[in-house]
């Protein structure tokens, strides 16, 4: 994003468009009877009527819709202004709040052992959050991989591609 100035409004709506188009291209091929026949999810007239002729489907498809738009725009402002580990530790928290309010509200029940597994999980992925985001350190019971083993940045070897930025080489690379 810093290399492309893109206002947050334009991409969200070149990610609608791309997806649009995306599912207008697959709707004829899902059509094929051979493979229609294989689920009933594939019966895409039967899926547009229970889609238009539930209001209840329809309203909430299109509130889906508007929300999901608005978290893209929101998140790619936040990202642009301030920074990426923002953005991903907001995710986070979007996370931990949607399943707290889901079990105030009574849509999921904190079941003992099973539930115990979602809380692990969830902190495992802040953990993995917050170290990629170098928020935190590995603990030292932890063995780091040597330094021999890890190639030199920006050293092209056969079948990979140089890690360097641009902004990282040197004048006597470009050869200026």
């Amino acid at each position: 994003m810093e290399r492309y100035s893109v206002a947050p409004l334009v991409a969200v709506g070149y990610e609608g468009l791309f997806g649009t188009l995306s599912i207008l291209l697959c709707i004829p091929i899902l059509s094929i009877p051979s493979i229609s026949q294989l689920s009933p999810f594939f019966d895409l007239p039967r899926g547009w009527h229970q889609s238009v002729d539930n209001p209840a489907v329809l309203y909430s498809g299109i509130a889906t819709a508007i929300s999901i738009a608005f978290f893209n725009f929101f998140g790619l402002s936040v990202t642009r202004h301030v920074s990426a580990t923002a953005r991903s530790l907001t995710d986070t928290c979007r996370t931990l709040s949607i399943w707290i309010i889901s079990l105030g509200l009574g849509w999921e029940m904190f079941v003992f052992p099973a539930s115990l597994l979602q809380v692990l999980g969830f902190s495992v992925l802040v953990y993995g959050t917050f170290l990629y985001n170098n928020l935190v350190r590995i603990p030292a019971f932890i063995p780091r991989p040597s330094l021999d083993m890890i190639p030199p940045r920006g050293e092209n070897q056969p079948g990979s591609s140089s890690l360097a930025s641009p902004s990282e080489t040197t004048n006597a690379e470009r050869g200026e």
